[in-house]
């Protein structure tokens, strides 16, 4: 599956991009917000410099899935991983 991705992205964008995905209402800026900082740790997107807008890393950017996608299948981006 091939998927546009922007230069860049927003915390709003990405909660509104998944709400609308998933067709719900339950997933907010402060779900956006963990999930974001979650990717960023494992290296798959990184904030740009004095901004509060994100990038696709080249890691990320490899078919690793995307926060969108997991939340459309239900998985959330920390299933199965063993992290804590």
């Amino acid at each position: 599956m091939h998927v546009f991705l922007p230069a860049s992205f927003s915390n709003r964008q990405t909660g509104e991009a998944v709400a609308q995905l998933t067709q719900t209402d339950g997933y907010g800026t402060g779900q956006a917000t963990y999930d974001l900082r979650r990717l960023c740790l494992r290296g798959l997107i990184e904030r740009l410099p004095k901004s509060h807008r994100y990038r696709v890393t080249e890691r990320g950017g490899t078919g690793s899935r995307s926060p969108t996608t997991a939340a459309s299948t239900g998985a959330h981006a920390d299933a199965g991983s063993g992290h804590r």
